[in-house]
């Protein structure tokens, strides 16, 4: 088991490398290709009042994301160091973009802005989205039935 106990969560680093979190022993660890722990977290359960059942996790620009649905997403440096909380709970399914967090609540998508702390309902022509992902310009929406890809055209 390479010292990973009960992996729930995983994503892809940007360093080569990958962020698991380890439902077991409560920690997010960095692992390499063969399967080395490269860096880990301290216990993350003392880091909330809420019971920590993480649904996601991200990278993004160097900082580590994980979705605790009711204590919001939880946001770490490159070491697996807490930083802090934003508090936007209950959410299904987000991604990281422009200094944003766009984010799936009840079929919506919004934006959290990482700067201004904005917390704003973004309209696409769609209902029911269940996913969201956003990578140079390009939209990928996910309902029930499809994916839609979508051209952010704010930027140009």
């Amino acid at each position: 088991n390479y010292g990973i106990d009960a992996a729930s969560l995983l994503t892809a680093s940007a360093e080569n490398s990958f962020w698991i979190f380890d439902e077991r022993n409560m920690k997010l660890k960095n692992i390499n290709r063969s399967f080395v722990t490269l860096l880990q977290s301290n216990n993350l359960s003392q880091i909330s009042a809420e019971p920590l059942r993480p649904i996601q996790l991200e990278e993004n620009d160097n900082f580590i994301y994980l979705n605790n649905p009711t204590s919001g997403v939880l946001v770490f440096d490159t070491y697996g160091s807490y930083i802090k909380t934003i508090p936007i709970l209950n959410i299904e399914d987000f991604c990281v973009y422009n200094e944003g967090i766009f984010y799936v609540k009840k079929g919506f998508v919004n934006r959290f802005g990482l700067l201004d702390l904005i917390d704003e309902r973004i309209e696409f022509p769609l209902v029911g989205i269940e996913k969201i992902r956003i990578n140079k310009n390009i939209i990928l929406i996910k309902d029930k039935d499809s994916v839609t890809i979508l051209e952010d055209t704010s930027k140009k």
